[in-house]
């Protein structure tokens, strides 16, 4: 596990434990998180579609909390290997019929015990099975696949605090307005199939498979597609991409981020193709009008399109128990298993999100997360380039503070992010930064609670120093740190 991400830690120098705390609130809701699968834009202005000088910083970085995120890994074995096409695959962990799509596990929520928190009760985190939203074809009769239910994989979205963002009714699309917005969408979105390679039957053409099925959007003429990492993995076979003219193409994958959730394929064959338009993910205020676009459970014919609002900004998504996708937009625009990798649009028809996961619907209805563009755009080109992706790490672990955790430490500030673990060798531990350190800032940035670390961090490139103030023994101290750099495939 990454030392950058904030886990549970015991024994402190000073005998007190934040993993402990008697009754600390939290101030902050969990979900529980299912990934699903999906698929750009042709305006009339074909824009760059990357834009410097827009651009925001990756998504992920060196200093994440999941001391409360308790869950297997949704990009490892649960997911590829023995999962799906074993026991859970045969023991009634999926829902379908031979013709009638499927629906989202029922799973019970079960809450998070309370003993460690006060009755005040103003946090609560719920834990329950995470379902893929890939759609798996061809052990099922009637060509409609079935939802995997990874009843084993428990994923939590750790929210950040309430946005108070006020809707700009100037934003909202006109209702009549959907309908061109959808005609300009749809030629760039492609439903994306993965699976082994199989032999055509002698009588009945395409013999049975294990594959998948998702979204994408198309970012450049030649054929260079978005989605989510999760939408093609376990592609040992071949991915094909159907366009929105029927045409199917097969495709290789330039880039890859499972950590990120993030891919970057390349069609074969193909020149001239309309292109999605990227928006600003930034410019968003909570109530602002989105679309989302997508192969919704693989179904035959058009694409599935959903109406909805940006429900909230900055959401935390845990996705494994090391690995956080960080700057989420929620929606409550319905996102349904084969969505994955498809555009979230804003009223203008840009894309300013990809849609990635849904909470448990048992738990919650409507409630989906989508990777903002803006934290999407220097990670798809480093992977359109077939580059390596390294984000700068701090080399900390830390929790944030609660009422309980500064009368223990009798701390002066009520805020920020207590250091429960210096990795050594790294550049937190060389600036000589301490466990129980309480960071209250990082560079110019407030830090009130162990995400604000993450997403200061997120911001900066391997090798930059910054400037992490602390309190420490009563008293504030500036530290100067130089960041180290970490490659993604070495976290968790």
């Amino acid at each position: 596990m990454s030392a950058d991400f904030d886990e549970t830690i015991s024994n402190s120098p000073t005998n007190f434990d934040p993993s402990e705390t008697d009754g600390a609130p939290e101030n902050d809701e969990g979900w529980t998180v299912e990934d699903d699968n999906s698929q750009g834009v042709d305006d009339t202005e074909q824009a760059p579609v990357f834009e410097r000088d827009k651009w925001a910083p990756p998504i992920a970085a060196g200093s994440y909390n999941s001391g409360s995120y308790n869950s297997g890994s949704y990009n490892s074995g649960s997911y590829n290997s023995g999962s799906y096409n074993s026991e859970s695959y045969n023991s009634g962990s999926y829902r379908a019929t031979s013709e009638n799509a499927a629906s989202p596990p029922t799973d019970p929520v079960t809450p998070v015990p309370n003993n460690a928190r006060s009755s005040a009760g103003r946090g609560r985190q719920f834990v329950a099975g995470i379902a893929i939203g890939a759609l798996i074809g061809g052990a099922v009769g009637g060509g409609v696949a079935a939802l995997v239910s990874r009843g084993d994989t428990q994923i939590i979205a750790q929210p950040n605090p309430v946005v108070t963002e006020v809707r700009n009714t100037s934003r909202l699309a006109i209702a009549q307005d959907i309908q061109s917005l959808i005609g300009r969408v749809e030629p760039a979105v492609v439903a994306i199939r993965t699976g082994a390679a199989v032999d055509e039957g002698l009588f009945t053409g395409r013999g049975p498979s294990s594959g998948g099925e998702g979204t994408g959007f198309v970012i450049s003429s030649d054929g260079v597609i978005v989605t989510n990492s999760h939408v093609i993995e376990g592609a040992s076979g071949r991915i094909e991409v159907v366009f929105n003219d029927g045409t199917v193409r097969k495709a290789t994958v330039l880039g890859s981020s499972p950590e990120l959730d993030l891919a970057v394929v390349q069609a074969a064959n193909v020149s001239g193709l309309p292109i999605a338009r990227l928006g600003s993910s930034d410019e968003l205020v909570v109530g602002d009008d989105v679309v989302a676009i997508g192969n919704a459970l693989a179904l035959d014919g058009t694409l599935s399109v959903t109406r909805g609002i940006i429900s909230a900004k900055g959401r935390t998504v845990s996705t494994s128990a090391s690995t956080s996708l960080l700057n989420m937009l929620q929606t409550d625009a319905a996102i349904n298993p084969g969505n994955s990798g498809g555009p979230l649009l804003n009223s203008r028809g840009e894309v300013i999100g990809i849609n990635t996961a849904i909470a448990d619907p048992g738990d919650s209805q409507n409630v989906g997360f989508a990777i903002a563009i803006d934290s999407a755009r220097p990670i798809i080109d480093q992977l359109r380039a077939g580059k390596d992706i390294e984000l700068a790490y701090l080399g900390i672990q830390s929790k944030t503070v609660t009422p309980a955790i500064a009368k223990d430490l009798n701390l002066v500030t009520q805020t920020g992010a207590v250091i429960v673990k210096v990795t050594p060798g790294t550049g937190a531990a060389d600036a000589g930064l301490k466990v129980n350190d309480v960071i209250v800032a990082v560079g110019s940035n407030e830090v009130r609670r162990a995400d604000d670390v993450g997403s200061a961090i997120r911001g900066q490139s391997p090798g930059a120093t910054l400037k992490i103030t602390v309190e420490r023994d009563g008293a504030r101290k500036v530290i100067e740190v130089r960041l180290g750099a970490v490659p993604l495939s070495e976290i968790g």
